[in-house]
């Protein structure tokens, strides 16, 4: 029996046994075989709902009809049979008969899928007499995998498992391919001396042959397989699942077990992941001898087992894993040592400051800039002097630690809105920087603050690509601040922001600066960009190549038919982007897989040879004086220049055609011509 009723169950089955008695009144078993293979729909439903009234002596016959040629007639006997056994199980003379009936029909039903459905019943209703009836079908290949599935689930009954184990073992000698690894997969899951006993004489055998059995042995956590895995794997070169097992089996023994087990692989020259999944293991000891042996892997130049060695280390518990760390301050090499303070800091930062504040004045430069790196995580003010005599004086190696921590502070000071501090700590902070992480971070903070009086300090990184950015960021928020006190300056600053910058948001937000002053904002022509445009869309996407007739012909009064409802016609569109980039998706309606076409007729004194540059989003085709000089079937986001080609322009007006082929989201082109040089060539204030 499957488990012990209660009282209240009792009256369960009292009342299944009075149901069931009533069987008959309602036609008896031969009704329900007939009402589950007729043609009424109803009938049959109303047949598998009622199956449960039944007991275990109609099993048989129900079987019968997995059989039967009709699709719905078989699955109907699936649920009937399902309805039956369920209750069955609940009474340990019902689960017997349930499982005698079943292993008969096993003997009857002729067609695979029904012996799989008897088979995926008796897994879990079957009783260990069922398993000699089930053995046999081991050898049937189409029926091997759910006579397992039986097996294994009878042998999870304790009742069962010794005796499943044995039979399974004893299948075992001659057993090879998919059924032999079946059988090894099923003693791994119901565990038993029999089952250990099989897998143990499996596990001796040479690789890769033993490799199943001892992933079995590690999910049932066998201690005895323990010395059996280690001297595979001492013999080099094991397979992971291997070393798997290994760790599992480490993973269900006693601490000091698990621990000595974990010693052992580490001793080993094995891959990094063993070594690490060994630091792991050995960190939940946090006995003062294993923390000695997990040191020295702080060292590692691998960053997998450095990380694994502090994780280890951060987990491990007790005063005497502390005490080994904090002793072997004094000794380790300076990379453990580095390594060290890491970890202190990762457990409890407080009780890490003294070790720490010692570290900070260490001979060794590693040691001593990994000390003050962590002491600015602090962002404690009192290390402000340390921070800055280290940022100029100290080693190369500590510098940029020492300017970060000081930084640090800065930020500090900023959350704390005191600006004059902060601002006076970036000043200083922004000359000393030797990295440009450092500058980034300084001009960042001089951004936020936008005084002035940064300005020649600011100035001084010009021509510094890497801090473009933060640079721009600088002059635009001090020229905000500076609009109503000083215009003149903003104008200044807005102007050089327009003409050092390839950002778009940047630059417009320095034309919008430059408009608001009522300053004269012509950069786009001045940088060759084509601002005066005859757009016309939108038209459905029906591929890159599909035509339209602007592609054909200008007709600047003909209306198209376009996507959505409305029509297509030519309107006039004067780029008010400073970067001349056209927001096709502020004009159009729908803006998603759509194409436009956008017109402009640039006139020039004599032929030339000349550039176009043409940025996107997404794919372009352009034509000039009726030639296609450039497709790019691509999806993007838009940046400026983004294809540059060479295009020839005749003396007089040149019709430049451009078509932007839009799959989703931000939809925008901008094209603007340059000399050959890559130089612009200015449009002029009237312009094309």
């Amino acid at each position: 029996m499957r488990k012990k009723l209660g009282f209240a169950a009792v009256w369960v089955v009292a009342g299944l046994a009075l149901a069931r008695a009533d069987a008959p009144a309602s036609g008896g078993v031969a009704k329900l075989v007939a009402d589950l293979s007729g043609g009424d729909v109803k009938a049959r439903s109303a047949a598998y709902e009622r199956a449960d009234r039944f007991g275990p002596a109609a099993i048989g016959r129900v079987a019968a009809l997995l059989d039967h040629t009709d699709p719905a007639v078989v699955r109907a006997a699936k649920i009937a049979l399902e309805k039956i056994v369920g209750p069955s199980t609940r009474q340990e003379s019902g689960c017997r008969a349930a499982s005698a009936a079943l292993c008969g029909a096993l003997k009857t039903v002729k067609s695979r899928a029904g012996r799989d459905w008897l088979l995926w019943l008796l897994s879990y209703a079957g009783t260990p007499d069922a398993v000699t009836a089930i053995l046999p079908l081991l050898d049937d290949p189409e029926s091997a995998d759910s006579a397992l599935l039986a097996l294994q689930g009878i042998g999870a009954n304790p009742a069962a498992c010794e005796l499943v184990g044995g039979a399974l073992g004893g299948r075992l000698p001659g057993t090879a391919g998919n059924l032999r690894a079946g059988i090894l997969d099923v003693l791994g899951a119901i565990g038993g001396k029999a089952a250990v006993s099989a897998l143990l004489v499996e596990a001796a055998k040479p690789e890769p042959e033993c490799v199943p059995a001892l992933e079995a042995l590690g999910r049932l956590g066998v201690a005895a397989a323990k010395d059996l895995i280690l001297a595979k794997i001492k013999a080099g070169d094991p397979a992971p699942e291997m070393v798997d097992a290994y760790i599992r089996i480490a993973a269900k023994q006693p601490p000091r077990t698990a621990a000595a087990m974990y010693r052992d692989l580490l001793q080993i020259a094995g891959s990094p992941n063993t070594t690490c999944a060994a630091l792991q293991g050995l960190g939940k000891s946090g006995a003062a001898a294993d923390v000695a042996a997990i040191l020295p892997y702080l060292g590692s130049d691998r960053a997998d087992i450095f990380g694994a060695a502090k994780e280890a280390l951060v987990a491990a518990r007790g005063k005497a894993a502390v005490k080994a760390m904090t002793d072997a301050l004094a000794v380790a090499e300076p990379p453990v040592k580095s390594g060290v303070l890491e970890v202190l800091s990762t457990r409890s930062m407080q009780h890490a400051i003294p070790f720490l504040e010692k570290a900070s004045e260490d001979a060794n430069e590693e040691v001593r800039a990994t000390a003050i790196g962590l002491l600015g995580r602090t962002g404690d003010a009192k290390y402000e002097a340390k921070f800055l005599d280290q940022a100029q004086s100290g080693p190369d190696a500590v510098k940029p630690v020492a300017l970060r921590a000081y930084l640090n502070l800065a930020e500090g000071a900023l959350a704390k809105h005191d600006l004059e501090k902060a601002l006076a700590m970036y000043h200083t902070a922004l000359p000393l920087a030797i990295q440009d992480a450092e500058r980034v971070a300084a001009l960042s903070g001089i951004a936020r603050v936008a005084d002035p009086r940064s300005l020649p300090v600011v100035e001084a990184q010009a021509g510094n690509p890497a801090v473009a950015g933060p640079l721009v960021a600088c002059y635009l928020a001090i020229a905000d601040k500076l609009k109503a006190a000083d215009s003149a300056q903003a104008i200044a600053l807005y102007t050089k922001v327009v003409e050092m910058t390839s950002d778009l948001d940047a630059a417009q937000r320095a034309a919008e600066g430059l408009r608001g002053l009522g300053a004269a904002v012509d950069f786009a022509r001045r940088r060759g960009f084509i601002i005066n445009w005859k757009l016309i869309g939108p038209f459905p996407n029906t591929g890159f190549d599909a035509v339209y007739p602007p592609e054909t012909e200008f007709d600047p009064t003909a209306e198209y038919d376009a996507a959505g409802a409305q029509k297509a016609k030519w309107i006039d569109y004067q780029v008010p982007h400073v970067m001349g980039v056209t927001d096709l998706a502020a004009v159009f309606n729908p803006k998603d897989s759509v194409i436009a076409y956008a017109r402009a007729e640039v006139e020039v004194a004599e032929a030339q040879d000349v550039l176009l540059k043409i940025g996107s989003d997404d794919g372009v085709i352009c034509w000039v004086n009726g030639e296609k000089i450039h497709a790019n079937d691509v999806g993007r986001g838009l940046t400026v220049d983004q294809d540059v080609v060479a295009a020839k322009l005749i003396a007089g007006k040149n019709v430049i055609l451009v078509k932007i082929v839009q799959g989703g989201g931000d939809w925008a082109f901008c094209v603007r011509l340059c000399k050959p040089d890559g130089s612009p060539m200015p449009l002029g204030t009237e312009g094309p």
